[in-house]
């Protein structure tokens, strides 16, 4: 799919399709931080780590409507959720190209990071055991 979208691009010199397939994850950061689009054509996911390593990385996406995606990237402008269809991705591939510049994500998904998620845990266990005491402390 994604080689198909980029196909349909492919009359711009100035594109290249770099695939990040058996690579360290070390190394990820240094891709996020250099390329102009992530793209995610997965037919199935649960969570992706690599769009929410995109978001962190400013970086604009393209994904396909798997496991949460919607939810993470579909406030923020430059990120698009496509279809599974290569012409719908590369129209959003164009899109995005064209946005031009980082986007909010990092901004955007604040609400996931560490110390917010074990805030909301924290909630969850103190509803459940019916405790109003806060069991942890800012620091």
């Amino acid at each position: 799919m994604a080689q198909k979208a980029f196909n349909l691009l492919n009359n711009k010199p100035d594109i290249e399709l770099v695939v990040l397939n058996g690579i360290d994850f070390q190394v990820v950061p240094t891709y996020m931080y250099a390329g102009d689009v992530l793209l995610l054509t997965s037919l199935w996911e649960g969570s992706p780590n690599v769009i929410k390593e995109a978001m962190t990385a400013n970086l604009p996406i393209v994904a396909t409507d798997v496991g949460d995606v919607r939810e993470v990237i579909g406030k923020t402008k430059g990120c698009y959720v496509t279809t599974f269809e290569s012409e719908d991705v590369a129209g959003k591939l164009k899109k995005a190209l064209s946005f031009g510049k980082r986007t909010t994500g990092r901004e955007d998904i604040k609400h996931l990071e560490l110390k917010e998620i074990a805030k909301k845990v924290i909630k969850v266990y103190e509803e459940v055991l019916g405790n109003s005491r806060r069991v942890y402390s800012e620091r």
